[in-house]
Formats: C-alpha cells, structure tokens, sequence
C-alpha cells in the first residue's frame, strides 16, 4: 500500500521521530509499523505436538524458499520493559520467561517482546528453516512442506539463550549424531 506524505503525518512526524531507534533493525520495524505495511503470523499454520513431546508450529501449506512468514507487529509484539516484568504475578512472568526474548539483544536495553499469536510456538533449531532479514521479517530459508515444523535459530536473536533443555540430533560427522540433551547421571 502507497501513502502519500500527508498521510504520513498523522501518526508521528518520520522526519523526526525515527530519531530515537538506536538500530538499524529497531528503525526497520518502525519503518514498517509507520507506513502501516506491518502484520504478524502472515502464513497459514497449525499447533501441534513436535517430535520432543512439547507444542510445535506447523505450515499448512508448501512455502517456497524466501515466503514471507512474520512481520513485526507492535499490537501482536508485544514489548515488555524490566519494571512491567516484576510488577507482574508469578504466572505471567512465567509465560514470559517460556515464550519472551529480547527486544534487541544489541541494545540491551532489559525490554523483552512477546507474541501474542501463534509465532511462539515457533521452536528452534540449529539447522533451521527459516530467519529473520535486516528489515525484522521472518522468511523460509528453503522449501517447506505442508505439515513441516518451522524452526528458528533461538541463538540468532537471543545470544544468550539457555539451550540446554533441546533434545534435537546435532552432526558431530558424516557418519554419527550428537544430542544437546545432557547424559544422564547416577
């Protein structure tokens, strides 16, 4: 959708508060939520179990590489500051702590985003098959099927994300696999 300038206008003046994105990807969404060109989840999915026993997102429909699945949102995303976080019951700051991550790991700024539509579910992986571009969009990074899972690189966004608790196979070489899940003690 084109909009004229004058259109523009009645949000926020662009010429000036663009001003206070730090980022080059915080400007990005801006860019994309001034312009109203913004979505959320834009592909069809399904939630269902994963491999692993837990809640996995799924396509409904085949994706040819560079689909656009996600754009940021800021009524879908939601953004979290360090002072919301505490001010919430235990329940909700662990729902948060589960499905939340860093607005901008680059900042630090202590701000963390949830979703509130289905892209939560969106589970990682170290080979995934999708990622986000420099412009805060979440596209295919190959051909995906029908009922296939979508998977992200948690590490990607999130550096200092706790993969402990993942069970997927990781190669350590052509011929053998490696689990992250830890070996048991005792």
């Amino acid at each position: 959708m084109v909009q004229s300038s004058a259109s523009l206008q009645r949000r926020d003046d662009p010429t000036d508060s663009w001003r206070r994105f730090r980022g080059s990807r915080q400007l990005a969404c801006w860019l994309l939520v001034t312009l109203e060109i913004s979505s959320m989840l834009i592909v069809e999915t399904i939630l269902k179990p994963d491999q692993f026993g837990g809640i996995g997102l799924f396509s409904a429909t085949r994706l040819p590489k560079g689909s656009l699945l996600w754009i940021h949102n800021p009524i879908v995303d939601i953004a979290v500051t360090r002072e919301q976080y505490e001010a919430l019951a235990p329940t909700f700051q662990a729902l948060l702590d589960k499905h939340a991550y860093p607005r901008d790991h680059k900042v630090n700024d202590g701000v963390i985003e949830y979703n509130a539509d289905n892209a939560r579910f969106m589970n990682h992986s170290s080979h995934p098959n999708t990622y986000q571009d420099d412009h805060c969009r979440i596209l295919t990074a190959r051909d995906v099927q029908p009922g296939e899972e979508l998977t992200c690189d948690y590490l990607s966004f999130d550096p200092g994300c706790d993969l402990s608790w993942n069970k997927e196979l990781l190669p350590i070489s052509s011929s053998c696999f490696q689990s992250l899940e830890p070996a048991p003690t005792g």
